[in-house]
């Protein structure tokens, strides 16, 4: 069990999933499944999810079915595999940089203290710029072998308080790329 002690009280860990992506796929799944289950008196559980994302009516019904889970729809970007250049690729992402202050504002409001991410590009950086503005720690799990991340991803993993390694290999991969073990 994880708790909070603060001033003799016990009260259960705030936790925040980061869910930038434009789609659910099986890292959000996975996050939905930990909602889910998390023991109530343990775990307070905090979504931030993409309002842009291409199932967000979807993710918002399945949201409904956790009323113990505490969520909020932001612009977070629209994909951006397919904007060409610079450019293309900043006007994907400018929704999630004018919300990040309104996640910061969030993070502070429930006294979040893990924000919990995937190594997708926006969720690893997203979530470890969100936890150095806000003062909670970011932890991100990592399903993809390094090789094929971003810049920003990197930054997110270097810049996390904890990375989840799904595997030896991808553990090892880490390390490879300069990470602490």
């Amino acid at each position: 069990m994880f708790y909070l002690f603060t001033k003799g009280l016990c009260m259960p860990l705030r936790l925040l999933f980061l869910n930038t992506r434009e789609q659910c796929g099986a890292d959000v799944a996975v996050h939905l499944m930990l909602a889910k289950d998390f023991a109530r008196d343990a775990v307070q559980v905090f979504i931030i999810s993409n309002s842009e994302a291409t199932d967000a009516a979807e993710m918002r019904v399945r949201l409904s079915a956790m009323p113990h889970v505490t969520s909020v729809f932001m612009p977070l970007g629209k994909p951006a595999g397919n904007s060409k250049g610079k450019l293309g690729k900043m006007r994907a992402y400018w929704p999630s940089a004018v919300s990040l202050m309104k996640a910061v504002a969030f993070v502070r409001k429930h006294r979040i203290q893990i924000i919990h991410a995937t190594d997708r590009p926006r969720d690893a950086s997203y979530a470890s710029l969100l936890g150095y503005m806000s003062g909670a720690k970011t932890v991100v799990h990592v399903h993809s072998p390094p090789s094929d991340f971003t810049r920003p991803t990197l930054w997110g993993l270097r810049n996390a308080k904890g990375i989840i390694a799904i595997s030896d290999y991808i553990r090892n991969e880490l390390i490879e790329q300069g990470l602490d073990a």
